[in-house]
């Protein structure tokens, strides 16, 4: 079963994600050898990036096979490294800044 999710990295391990979703499931990624890990960055677009590129509190986006008989385990085809706050993700809502009085 081809899975997508989405979501916030909350821990780093040697061959692993753990990656919280917007409805708060948390979700054991599997890297493997052969799985494609981009970064974006803003002037360079996107990059071939490690596991060890990736820090706690970075945003993802990840597409993977289930793992059969593993609960919300996905080894990870592609995993796809968005910069900046998780507003979105997290549920988290950005603070409105005030209006210029005229």
């Amino acid at each position: 079963l081809n899975l997508n999710i989405s979501g916030v990295v909350k821990a780093v391990e040697e061959s692993a994600l753990r990656v919280l979703s917007p409805k708060g499931q948390l979700f054991q990624v599997l890297v493997k050898g052969d799985t494609k890990i981009r970064i974006w960055q803003k002037d360079q677009g996107l990059i071939k990036g490690k596991l060890e590129d990736i820090k706690v509190g970075d945003r993802v986006h990840v597409n993977g096979l289930a793992v059969k008989d593993e609960e919300a385990t996905i080894s990870a085809q592609r995993i796809l490294v968005l910069p900046g706050r998780a507003v979105g993700i997290t549920g988290e809502r950005p603070t409105p800044s005030p209006l210029p009085s005229p």
